[in-house]
């Protein structure tokens, strides 16, 4: 299980919450990152770093980042 930060920006908030997840790999991350939307109705972004890295960026259902 690896550590993950998930950086929560939401439309009434200047600056994101966060969380941080232990997922098996980064599909797992994902999938989490897309449940929270569900879970926040205000959530326009999930951001996931592992470590200082970032590695995607999850949207609404319909859209979709990959971090380059």
């Amino acid at each position: 299980m690896k550590p993950y930060t998930f950086y929560l920006h939401e439309a009434r908030r200047e600056a994101p919450s966060f969380q941080f997840i232990r997922c098996e790999d980064d599909e797992h991350a994902r999938s989490f990152a897309h449940r929270l939307f569900g879970q926040r109705p205000s959530l326009i972004e999930v951001e996931i770093f592992d470590g200082r890295r970032s590695r995607f960026r999850v949207g609404p259902p319909e859209t979709e980042h990959h971090a380059h």
